[in-house]
């Protein structure tokens, strides 16, 4: 599969600032410069700088109008570099490197995972896990850099692998010593939205009571769990309901 992506800074106007246009054709990268053509890409571009898709009609204006790629010797354009990390120490830069996770069945605009780097101490990695929490470690594949709001996009894209076009998915709460599906400990279910929470966006959790209702209980948290106090002492198992559960 062939597509562009243009490389920027830490700009949210990637097409009016442009660094650089690169070309992928399956796992081949090249990048368009003004006196060569389209030449080999160095991997490091893609992990550096900003990743946005544009269209084939995109591509040929702005290599119109684009210089020369960026020096990869210029140690201002490494995100990792002493001054980036002092900023985000400091809380004045981006406390995560973002980052979509490629393969060949998976390209950017539908990756098979997102990853956060942490910026500081021990350069945390976060990987979105299937049950749509974050959790240390790193998907295998191909990492390349993007904006903080293709990042929630997504996580949007990946939470639609596992909702469907469901608005919740429901969970049973059962004993771990005894994980019996017709005697629950309680009911959740989770919203497919999320809801902001400062830097964090987080996923609302129900829990159904005895009135037959559905009552609002927490939230899930960056690192796992949902947020429901008790209910963390017990094991949540995925529960497809096929009528309205009866009153706890």
């Amino acid at each position: 599969m062939r597509f562009h992506v243009v490389l920027s800074g830490d700009t949210s106007h990637p097409v009016v600032g442009p660094l650089a246009v690169v070309r992928v054709d399956d796992s081949r990268e090249t990048i368009f410069d003004p006196v060569r053509g389209w030449v080999r890409a160095d991997k490091r571009y893609r992990e550096w700088f900003l990743n946005t898709r544009i269209s084939d009609a995109e591509a040929e204006e702005l290599i119109a109008r684009t210089g020369p790629p960026p020096s990869l010797d210029d140690e201002r354009w490494n995100p990792r570099n002493t001054s980036r990390t002092a900023h985000a120490i400091e809380g004045y830069g981006d406390t995560y490197l973002r980052f979509a996770v490629e393969d060949r069945e998976h390209p950017f605009d539908d990756p098979i995972d997102l990853a956060h780097e942490q910026q500081y101490g021990n350069r945390l990695w976060l990987t979105y896990l299937p049950d749509l929490s974050w959790g240390r470690g790193r998907t295998p594949g191909r990492f390349v850099r993007v904006s903080e709001e293709e990042s929630d996009r997504i996580e949007e894209v990946l939470a639609r692998r596992v909702f469907g076009d469901a608005e919740f998915r429901h969970f049973a709460v059962v004993n771990r010593q005894c994980p019996d599906l017709r005697d629950p400990y309680a009911l959740l279910r989770e919203d497919a939205r999320v809801e902001a929470s400062g830097s964090l966006r987080l996923r609302l959790c129900d829990r159904y009571d005895a009135n037959r209702e559905w009552v609002p209980v927490g939230r899930q948290s960056r690192m796992g769990m949902p947020v429901v106090g008790a209910v963390l002492d017990h094991l949540l198992t995925s529960w497809t309901p096929s009528a309205e559960p009866r009153p706890l």
